[in-house]
C-alpha cells in the first residue's frame, strides 16, 4: 500500500476512537432527511423510556412525541404503569426495563443485536414480551448493496463472536435471496483478529457486523488497514465506520427506525402480537468514494441512491 493511502486511513483515527458509537450500529446523519407525514395516533398507554437526556436521545424522544402525542417520556430506572407498553431507546434504558416487573409488551430501538440479545437472555418471563428493531442493517440490504458496487455476486466473508452466532441463519436467508456467496467465519476464544483477516484474505468484500468480540477500538485500525492492502472492500455498519475507511453501509435515521416503530405499535393494536425482532426495513446509503476509487470500484448512481423511504414503493 503507498504512502498516500496510509495517511489517508491514518487521518481517520479519531473515528476509530468512537468504537464505542460504532458498536452501537447508530449510523450517523448523512444529509436531513424528508419529512414525514404528521402522527394521527392517540396512544395514551404508551412509554417512552429513555436513559439520559442527551442529543441523540432528545432527537429520538421529539420525534417520537410527534408520533404518539399522548406517550409518556419517563426515566427508565423508574416503573412503568403495569400493563403499559414501553419503549426502550438504548440499551441502558432496555436493561433497567427489563428489570422491572411490568407485564406490559416492551419494543428495543437503537440497540444492537447482539446487546438486545445479551440483554434478553438475563430477562426471566419478561422476555416473551419484548422484541427490537435492531441497530444495525439489515445483512439482506447490506449484501445487496455488494452486489451493487461491485456489479455483481461476489464472494463475501463475515466473522460472527459467540455472542453473534445467532445471526447465521438470516445471514444465510439473506446470502441465499441476493444469490451472494457467503463465507461465515466464526471467531473462538483462541482466535486473534490478524488470523481471521488471514483467512478471509481471498474475499473480496467484508460484512462486517457489529460485535465487540470482532471489531473494538483496539482493532479496527488493524482491520481496515490489512482489508486495504489486500484490496478487500468492507461494508461496514454505521456511517462513522465508512467515514473511518470502510467502503460504504446501508444505514437508518432517528425517523426511519420511528417510522417502522410506529407501523410495529400499529400492528401490535390490530392484532395483539410482537413481531420477532427485525432490522430496520428504511434506510439509506452512505459510500466512501476515496476507498471506492483505491479499489478501482466504479460506483454508480444506483449504488449511490439505493434507498428505501416510508412511504416508499
Amino acid at each position: 500500500m503507498s504512502p498516500s493511502a496510509i495517511v489517508h486511513l491514518q487521518s481517520r483515527r479519531r473515528w476509530l476512537a468512537r468504537a464505542g458509537v460504532l458498536l452501537m450500529g447508530m449510523g450517523a446523519a448523512a444529509a436531513r432527511p424528508a419529512p414525514l407525514p404528521a402522527a394521527t395516533r392517540d396512544r395514551r398507554d404508551l412509554v417512552i423510556a429513555v436513559s439520559d437526556s442527551g442529543e441523540s436521545t432528545r432527537k429520538v424522544v421529539t420525534d417520537l412525541r410527534r408520533r404518539f402525542p399522548r406517550a409518556q417520556v419517563s426515566d427508565a430506572k423508574a416503573p412503568a404503569a403495569r400493563k403499559a407498553m414501553v419503549i426502550a431507546v438504548g440499551p441502558v434504558a432496555l436493561r433497567a426495563v427489563m428489570a422491572d416487573v411490568g407485564e406490559g409488551p416492551v419494543v428495543s430501538v437503537f440497540t444492537s443485536s447482539q446487546v438486545y440479545h445479551s440483554i434478553i437472555e438475563t430477562a426471566g418471563e419478561r422476555r416473551s414480551g419484548a422484541t427490537a428493531i435492531y441497530a444495525e442493517p439489515s445483512p439482506a440490504a447490506q449484501l445487496r448493496l455488494v452486489g451493487m458496487l461491485f456489479k455483481r455476486p461476489v464472494r463475501t466473508a463475515v466473522v460472527l463472536g459467540g455472542r453473534t452466532a445467532f445471526l447465521e441463519p438470516s445471514l444465510q436467508r439473506a446470502a441465499a435471496a441476493t444469490k451472494m456467496p457467503l463465507v461465515v467465519e466464526n471467531y473462538g476464544a483462541g482466535d486473534s483478529i490478524n488470523g481471521i483477516l488471514s483467512r478471509t484474505s481471498d474475499a473480496p468484500a467484508i460484512l462486517a457486523i457489529p460485535d465487540s468480540l470482532v471489531y473494538n477500538s483496539e482493532n479496527l485500525r488493524t482491520v481496515l488497514l490489512t482489508t486495504y492492502r489486500n484490496g478487500q472492500a468492507v461494508v461496514g455498519f454505521s456511517a462513522a465506520l465508512v467515514r473511518a475507511g470502510a467502503l460504504a453501509t446501508t444505514y437508518s435515521e432517528v425517523e426511519e427506525i420511528n417510522a417502522q416503530l410506529e407501523e410495529l405499535v400499529n400492528d401490535y393494536d390490530g392484532n395483539g402480537r410482537l413481531p420477532e425482532p427485525q432490522f430496520p426495513k428504511y434506510f439509506r446509503t452512505l459510500i466512501n468514494e476515496d476507498v471506492a476509487r483505491s479499489l478501482n470500484l466504479v460506483v454508480d448512481e444506483i449504488a449511490r441512491n439505493f434507498a428505501y423511504r416510508p412511504g416508499q414503493r
